[in-house]
C-alpha cells in the first residue's frame, strides 16, 4: 500500500506495533525469552513450546496444589543445571528457594 506522506506510514507502524505487543505470540515470546534470561534451558524432554503450553494452561501448584491466578506462576528450575523442575506458586517458589539455599551452605 503506497503511502502518500511519510506521516501515514509511521502512524500505520505505530497501530501494527501496538497491535503485535497484544498478540499471543509477542507474549510468548517475550515469557520464553525472560526464562531464558534466568536460565531456564530447553532439553529433548522439555521444549520450550510445551513450557509455555503447560504453563498457560496450568492453574494449579504443582506442588501444593492451590489455584495460581494471573501472572503469579513461577517456572521452578535448578539453578546449577538450569533444568525444569515444576510450576509453582510464589509461596512453594520461595520454599524451594530457601531449601535451595541451605543445600549450598
Amino acid at each position: 500500500m503506497p503511502y502518500k506522506f511519510k506521516e501515514d506510514k509511521a502512524l500505520q507502524d505505530k497501530i501494527r506495533n501496538k497491535t503485535y505487543h497484544k498478540s499471543p505470540e509477542y507474549k510468548k515470546g517475550i515469557t520464553i525469552r525472560n526464562w531464558k534470561r534466568s536460565g531456564l534451558i530447553e532439553t529433548e524432554q522439555y521444549t520450550y513450546d510445551m513450557l509455555y503450553e503447560a504453563y498457560i494452561f496450568c492453574g494449579y501448584c504443582e506442588l501444593c496444589n492451590d489455584k495460581i491466578e494471573g501472572r503469579r506462576k513461577h517456572m521452578d528450575h535448578d539453578h546449577a543445571t538450569g533444568l525444569f523442575r515444576h510450576i509453582v506458586c510464589p509461596s512453594c517458589n520461595n520454599k524451594l528457594s530457601i531449601i535451595d539455599n541451605k543445600i549450598k551452605m
